[in-house]
C-alpha cells in the first residue's frame, strides 16, 4: 500500500514457506483473467506481487543467500462478503496446520 495507493492489504499471514494475503484493489479494470487485472491501467496484480518479491528478496538474501521465490503466485478474485470472510478465516487459522503440513521439513520422509 505504500507503493500503490489504489491497493489495501487486508488479512495476511507469513508462513514458513509461503505467504497468504488478501489484496484489495480499488479502481481496476477486470479483463476476465485475474493476472491481467489492471490497476489504473498501469500496474497489474503480477507487477504488484513481483515488486513485493523483488524488494523482499533483497532482505531475504542477506539472511539466506540461497532463498528463491517460486516463479508464480496463486490468485483468486473474491466476489462477495461470504467468500471474503471464509478466506480471512482460512488465513487466520492456516498456520495451525504447519506441524502436519507435508512441506514442513520435519515431515518430509527420507528415502
Amino acid at each position: 500500500p505504500k507503493h500503490y495507493q489504489d491497493i489495501k492489504l487486508d488479512e495476511s499471514k507469513i508462513m514458513p514457506n509461503h505467504i497468504h494475503a488478501i489484496i484489495i484493489v480499488h479502481n481496476f479494470v477486470e479483463t476476465g483473467h485475474a493476472p491481467s487485472l489492471q490497476i489504473k491501467k498501469r500496474h497489474s496484480l503480477g507487477n504488484i506481487v513481483g515488486s513485493f518479491k523483488s524488494a523482499s528478496s533483497n532482505v531475504l538474501h542477506k539472511i539466506n543467500p540461497n532463498f528463491s521465490w517460486q516463479p508464480r503466485f496463486y490468485d483468486h478474485i473474491i466476489r462477495n462478503e461470504k467468500s471474503l470472510f471464509k478466506i480471512r478465516e482460512y488465513i487466520r487459522k492456516n498456520h495451525l496446520n504447519w506441524d502436519i503440513d507435508e512441506e514442513n521439513p520435519k515431515n518430509i520422509k527420507k528415502t
